[in-house]
Formats: C-alpha cells, structure tokens, sequence
C-alpha cells in the first residue's frame, strides 16, 4: 500500500510566506481568508484589516499581512466583526462602496499578484480581473497544479 506524503502543518503557509517577501525583506502578503495561519508563522507580522489598507496610490508600501476581507477575531458586544462573507458585503466592498476595487487596483499597477487557492476564472475574480485589464491594460495568467482539479 502505498503511503501518501503528509506535509508539516504551515508547511505551504511558510512557503508562501517565504516567497512573498519584497526586496527589502519583509513579506507582502493580501489574502480573503479569515484565519491567523500566517500568524502563526510570524507572530511579529504587520497586520493590516479594512478600513485601514495603505493607500498604494500615494506610494504607500505594503509589508505584512493585508486581510482583504477581514480578520478572525473574538466576537465583541456592539461591533461588527466587519466580514466581507455574503454576496452584500461583497458588493460594499466591491461595488457600491468599491474600497476592495480600489485597493486591488493600485495592488495590481504596483506590484506582481499571484493568486493560490482560486482561479482567475472564477466569477468574482474574473470579472476583478477582466475590469482590470479593460481600465489599465493588465494581463495575467492562471497557473493551476493538477492536484488541485
């Protein structure tokens, strides 16, 4: 019987960590996930949670970890976990208040974006994507692992 290859627990957070550091060092990471395993591979990582994102239009820089659609914390009485989960939040974010759009966008005229755990196809990302490139001429390219289909 053959055995399968488990990896270490963070073993791909740690890669990804890994290769998401900038010239000088520091990781520059943007992810729609909640959860704090980047955390765990840097406990001293820069977090960054809408609404406070660096505005990359003014030269801005990025280090750490931006959460584009929130951070996983411990419920509080009166405050909004501010979650961008259901089809609303995504439309504020997105659309009729467009913050997410914006920060996306000036992402993409700065830097190099390589998306893991989606494809560029995917509806939302598509149309991101697609709007992109009609405003500012980008192009990309979805690398995508057999493993993973």
């Amino acid at each position: 019987m053959a055995r399968s290859r488990r990896l270490r627990p963070l073993t791909c957070h740690q890669a990804i960590y890994d290769l998401s550091k900038g010239a000088n060092g520091l990781p520059q990471l943007v992810t729609t996930n909640f959860d704090l395993l980047f955390e765990s591979v840097d406990k001293n990582i820069s977090r960054i949670v809408p609404p406070s994102l660096p505005d990359l239009s003014l030269q801005e820089s990025l280090s750490g970890i931006v959460y584009l659609h929130g951070r996983l914390r411990k419920p509080e009485v009166g405050i909004a976990a501010g979650y961008v989960i259901s089809s609303a939040d995504f439309g504020r974010a997105y659309l009729s208040q467009g913050w997410a759009t914006r920060f996306v966008k000036a992402l993409r005229e700065r830097y190099t974006i390589v998306l893991l755990g989606y494809r560029a196809e995917d509806p939302p990302m598509r149309y991101l994507l697609e709007g992109l490139k009609y405003l500012i001429g980008v192009r990309y390219m979805d690398f995508v692992h057999k493993a993973f289909h």
